[in-house]
């Protein structure tokens, strides 16, 4: 009975595991707001995220959720070119793109080193999408 028992609860500490990751998604649709703080136009925390669940992943989550939308293109090589958040337009005539920034809470946020279909987001990080010029003289 107790290898039972066991086994049963090294399965549940396993998949608790896997599916404890929870990550924030906010937003600033201010073409060139030059800030990564409040007030956001929206925040949505995705909870029960697998561990190895990529950036789209959350935002996939987030859709299913009924709090976020966003349309993107694929790249056979690249992946999702993010175009829209939550029905803003990112204007590729006027050089619009959305900015995806990244941190911890209570740390300075940084640009994501990948695009939202690479990027494994960490447990309780905070991803933020910004509108902004390419050669917006805001570059943090």
């Amino acid at each position: 009975g107790s290898f039972k028992l066991k086994q049963w609860y090294q399965r549940r500490v396993r998949v608790s595991l896997a599916l404890s990751k929870r990550c924030e998604l906010l937003v600033i649709s201010e073409l060139n707001s030059g800030r990564t703080g409040p007030p956001y136009n929206s925040r949505v925390v995705v909870r029960s995220l697998k561990s190895d669940a990529k950036l789209i992943d959350v935002m996939d989550a987030a859709v299913a959720l009924g709090k976020f939308s966003y349309n993107a293109t694929i790249h056979h090589q690249w992946g999702a070119y993010i175009t829209a958040i939550n029905g803003v337009e990112a204007d590729g005539g006027n050089k619009e793109y959305w900015n995806i920034m990244v941190g911890m809470p209570g740390e300075e946020m940084e640009n994501s080193p990948l695009g939202a279909s690479s990027y494994q987001p960490r447990h309780r990080e905070r991803v933020l999408f910004r509108l902004k010029t390419w050669g917006d003289s805001d570059d943090h």
